[in-house]
């Protein structure tokens, strides 16, 4: 193989590497902002540049609005975090759409 081909050939490497990087931070990030709606006792509403953002806490298993204790498991989600800033970290999405939503924190801050 010849000089030029192996420095083409490195060069798509590096740009490669560069490229899968790129598409790899841009595919789980974390959202930061207010909760600004409470859907059900898993499902919360994060204010993400000032567009809403459904995110499906991970890990969790709560009965829906409709079912036994699905009000109840609603009330006492919106106590922990309703109006509260929040960072979720996304780790994909669901069937529905919604953001699935890891490692839920509440902030010190708030964006008032």
């Amino acid at each position: 193989m010849t000089k030029t081909k192996v420095e083409a050939v490195k060069a798509a490497r590096v740009w490669c590497l560069a490229a899968l990087l790129a598409f790899a931070g841009l595919a789980h990030a974390d959202l930061v902002g207010p909760v600004v709606a409470i859907q059900d006792g898993d499902t919360i509403d994060v204010l993400v540049n000032r567009q809403p953002v459904r995110v499906r806490l991970a890990q969790i298993d709560a009965p829906e609005k409709r079912q036994a204790f699905g009000t109840r498991s609603r009330q006492a989600l919106a106590e922990l975090v309703f109006r509260q800033s929040v960072r979720v970290a996304e780790t994909g999405r669901d069937r529905y759409g919604r953001v699935i939503g890891k490692g839920l924190t509440r902030l010190a801050w708030s964006q008032t």
